[in-house]
């Protein structure tokens, strides 16, 4: 199971998403769209316009609200990152 999380610079609901994947011991890889010119032009062929975006694997969950509800319905203790 690979996370990504698309964010920006002065986000506050990007932090609360990675504080909330972090409480929740899940790993993520970060793309920062201030600093990484493509993955800006991702979301943007996406028609994205909005950060955070999340996805599980290949399943776009959405932005924060949607991944705190995901974790309330979908979390086990399969997604607990053992390090």
């Amino acid at each position: 199971m690979t996370f990504k999380i698309f964010t920006k610079h002065n986000c506050s609901w990007c932090v609360k998403a990675k504080e909330i994947l972090k409480e929740n011991n899940i790993m993520y890889k970060e793309y920062n769209i201030d600093e990484d010119h493509t993955s800006k032009m991702v979301l943007k062929a996406l028609r994205l316009k909005t950060v955070p975006q999340i996805w599980n694997d290949d399943l776009h969950l959405g932005g924060y609200r949607q991944l705190e509800s995901w974790i309330g319905e979908n979390y086990d203790s399969n997604y607990i990152n053992e390090n």
